[in-house]
């Protein structure tokens, strides 16, 4: 049986749930044989799910990388900041790597990482799923084809909805920038990276403004209590731990990042003992934007605005596309693309193309099932430019590190004097 063998490293919601999950489904392609993962139940419990001997089980990375090359790959998907050191060590062993975005928080570590793959002649992949959806392969054929003339300009929207910013960066691990990565990376750097591919050519400067408006202290309510069990509006607050938490407590998104094993009784004591029980304006270490605007130009001359918001009622993207001869607006909300000509009259039907792009099973729109045979593929050898190289990683990374930048010293950032800084 031809399958490739890989170790994951981390056995979270992205290594054990949404490609530990492709991989139980294409046994024939792939499969697990090694899991590096510091909490007990769950590297047990991936290890169990892929029937992984107890000797390739490893609570420490070091214990694993000592091996040597013992397989054809890795995957790894733990925390932003152990990426660098954790990925140099595979890369410098021979493996190719599939690394969660983002790469790092380290603009540094991001040249680097780049470096030791050429290095080694690995293939490093990070994972942008969005270029592997039909949405935004759809949008992409359009650009190229240039149904819509020369592309002027463009208006983007990541609209992470209410809840999954509660969940991940007012509680959960991505809600310190310092411990973690700035927003606008750990969470946009897959906008960025759509957004440079649709656009094909180098980003040249960007400005960005942003703050944390919301979730702090000075706006929760008179009344309300430090933890969210304890609180008298647990039944009507939209960010009550209780109804996010424990009245959907099944084995499904967010519920499941808690723990290995979703129960009532382990996710009341998860509550009880951490930040995800806590009152999202009462979380005392959360310093993430919740709001955040940046004006984006590439060489070419297109420029256009990017937005990301805490404040929708759901998670979607939305983008505008404007060009000589018509404009696109397209949202995955609604899985539609809208084609429209410049005419004299724009709702003369001729001047209309609506796309429904083909919704397909699997995590962003069908992204992580594209993303893993891409992975596949490039192991084999079948495959010799993935559509998401570090190479072409690097470019996405390094407009979200400006932005964060800008932000920071309220300033326009050009990305090459950017580049020349950190060298």
């Amino acid at each position: 049986m031809n399958f490739i063998k890989v170790a994951v490293v981390g056995a979270g919601s992205r290594g054990r749930h949404a490609y530990g999950n492709y991989v139980l489904n294409n046994q024939d392609k792939i499969r697990y044989v090694a899991v590096i993962e510091p909490d007990i139940n769950k590297r047990f419990e991936l290890a169990k799910e892929h029937n992984i001997k107890l000797e390739m089980c490893f609570d420490n990375e070091d214990d694993f990388f000592k091996l040597g090359k013992v397989c054809d790959a890795i995957i790894i998907a733990h925390q932003d900041k152990q990426h660098y050191n954790t990925t140099m060590k595979a890369l410098n062993l021979g493996y190719d790597v599939l690394l969660e975005k983002p790469m790092t928080p380290d603009p540094f570590e991001c040249l680097s990482l780049e470096e030791c793959a050429r290095k080694n002649g690995a293939n490093l992949m990070v994972c942008h799923v969005l270029r592997y959806t039909e949405f935004y392969e759809k949008i992409k054929d359009l650009i190229d084809k240039k149904v819509i003339g020369e592309l002027i300009g463009f208006d983007h929207k990541e609209n992470i909805g209410h809840y999954h910013m509660a969940h991940s960066f007012v509680r959960g691990n991505w809600r310190n920038s310092n411990e973690t990565s700035p927003i606008i990376l750990a969470k946009t750097c897959h906008d960025m990276d759509i957004i440079t591919w649709l656009i094909n050519d180098e980003c040249t400067a960007v400005y960005s403004s942003g703050d944390l408006n919301y979730f702090k202290k000075e706006n929760a309510q008179k009344e309300s209590s430090k933890k969210c069990l304890e609180c008298t509006l647990k039944e009507e607050c939209n960010f009550s731990a209780k109804r996010i938490y424990l009245d959907n407590c099944r084995n499904i998104w967010p519920v499941n990042t808690l723990c290995a094993n979703p129960n009532y009784e382990n996710i009341k004591n998860i509550l009880d003992k951490t930040n995800y029980g806590t009152c999202v304006w009462k979380v005392e270490d959360n310093d993430v934007c919740d709001n955040q605007v940046a004006v984006i130009e590439f060489k070419n001359g297109v420029r256009g605005t990017f937005t990301v918001t805490a404040f929708t009622h759901n998670q979607f993207r939305e983008t505008m596309l404007f060009g000589t001869k018509g404009s696109i607006y397209a949202n995955t909300r609604d899985n539609e693309i809208i084609v429209r000509k410049h005419g004299i009259d724009e709702y003369e039907e001729s001047n209309i193309l609506l796309i429904k792009p083909k919704r397909v099973v699997g995590g962003h729109g069908g992204g992580d099932v594209g993303l893993m045979e891409d992975f596949i593929n490039v192991v084999n050898g079948s495959c010799k430019t993935p559509r998401t190289s570090v190479e072409q990683s690097i470019q996405s990374h390094f407009m979200s590190y400006a932005c964060e930048k800008s932000r920071i010293e309220k300033r326009r950032i050009n990305i090459e004097e950017f580049k020349k800084e950190i060298k």
